[in-house]
């Protein structure tokens, strides 16, 4: 009885110490499959990240991309050690005409693009930013395949490594073809439109330019019917002839000057910049609007030994008879004031002249004289609006500024500079 009861309780030992294993076992199993399920749920929210990130980046590239595409810019990197292009946008292929599917063009590749010329100044950029460590800006052509021509504009950033050496060139280039075409276009119509507002000046002029040219006519056939008295006398009075004749010549000469002046309005030339005297040119200009000027007294103020000009003569001349044209018609309602003209000359600080217009007009309303150089805007029935605008594009295009001010008590004052000679 004593040998049963002892063997039941090993046996019931036996068994609490199995219980006790399992029980251990389980809560060690309990515990890792916790752990994994940890890490699992950690992995897989780090997938769905990775997955956000891969969107979002997917969305960002195809932004990029519309956006290179929309504004003409393709992105590149040019690798220094191996002197190559190592990456092209998708907007940079389609730039120079590269199929994106075979990667980007090789060095030769790349070259074969270039006039030796543009192809040198290129390289000439991109060495001089890898020694400078700066940035760089340059432009430069390519002519493709098919015989277009690309007009690209091109800005580059050195990319330093830990030791501060350059080790890529990043940047971009922008296709400014089809706005260099849009320049030309404008400029071409601009030529047409001053070309056509010298005919409609011509016009208003040819009162002036009969006046002009019957003065010279005149004399030289009054100095003509002089020397034949002169030699149709018994004792032929040969001294009085001769000096005749020297009027005659002089008035012919200038007679041609006259007709000199009036062809170069009229041409359609391309601008020729000379040494001018810019006093001689007003004075000039005077004679040639004088029957515009009919009924407005004059006052000149010519700064002596004032410095030459480099500048287009046909043009400056455009300049100063528009000016003079628009100072008169301001003056045709004035009644009670008279009428004058005031043109003055002077040398100004550092290296540039100014010319000033003022009349004695109605004035100039504040809230317009912004608008008085844009094209179109016109204060008179008539007018096209171009003369103002043509005039200050000429002026800025010989390096000077023309602008407008208020007169001290009343009229206008038109004033434009210019850089003198040597200055230019």
């Amino acid at each position: 009885m004593k040998m049963k009861s002892k063997f039941h309780w090993r046996q019931h030992r036996v068994l609490t110490i199995i219980k006790l294993i399992r029980g251990k076992l389980s809560k060690g199993k309990l515990a890792r499959v916790s752990a994994l399920k940890k890490a699992n749920e950690s992995l897989q929210a780090e997938i769905n990240k990775l997955r956000q990130t891969e969107i979002a980046l997917r969305r960002s590239e195809a932004y990029l991309a519309e956006a290179q595409r929309l504004s003409h810019t393709g992105s590149w990197a040019y690798d220094v050690a191996s002197g190559v292009p190592v990456y092209w946008s998708l907007e940079r292929c389609r730039i120079s005409n590269f199929n994106p599917a075979g990667g980007h063009p090789t060095l030769g590749q790349y070259r074969q693009l270039h006039a030796p010329e543009d192809w040198e100044r290129l390289m000439e950029a991109f060495q001089c930013a890898i020694r400078e460590k700066a940035d760089f800006e340059t432009d430069s052509r390519e002519i493709l395949a098919d015989g277009t021509v690309k007009y690209l504009h091109i800005v580059g950033h050195p990319v330093l490594n830990a030791a501060g050496d350059v080790v890529e060139l990043v940047g971009s280039t922008m296709d400014m073809t089809e706005r260099k075409k849009t320049e030309e276009i404008l400029q071409k119509a601009q030529a047409h439109i001053t070309h056509i507002t010298h005919m409609t000046m011509m016009g208003e002029l040819a009162a002036s330019i009969a006046h002009e040219v019957n003065q010279p006519l005149a004399a030289v056939i009054t100095n003509a019917e002089a020397c034949l008295r002169w030699l149709d006398q018994e004792s032929p009075n040969l001294h009085e002839a001769h000096e005749a004749v020297g009027r005659i010549i002089r008035d012919g000469r200038r007679g041609g000057d006259v007709i000199t002046r009036i062809r170069a309005l009229l041409k359609k030339e391309p601008p020729v910049n000379i040494s001018l005297n810019v006093n001689e040119l007003i004075q000039e200009t005077i004679a040639l609007a004088q029957a515009r000027l009919q009924g407005v007294t004059l006052r000149i103020e010519l700064t002596e030994c004032l410095p030459l000009v480099s500048a287009d003569r046909v043009q400056l001349q455009q300049v100063l008879l528009n000016l003079m044209a628009n100072a008169v018609d301001a003056m045709k309602s004035t009644t009670l004031r008279q009428r004058i003209l005031y043109i003055q000359t002077l040398s100004q600080t550092p290296g540039m002249i100014l010319v000033r217009i003022r009349d004695s007009g109605r004035g100039l309303d504040p809230h317009n004289i912004g608008q008085l150089f844009e094209p179109f805007y016109t204060t008179k029935a008539q007018g096209l609006g171009m003369g103002l605008s043509i005039s200050r594009s000429i002026i800025e295009t010989h390096g000077g500024r023309l602008w407008a001010e208020a007169g001290d008590k009343n009229g206008a004052v038109f004033q434009f500079t210019l850089p003198v000679e040597h200055h230019s």
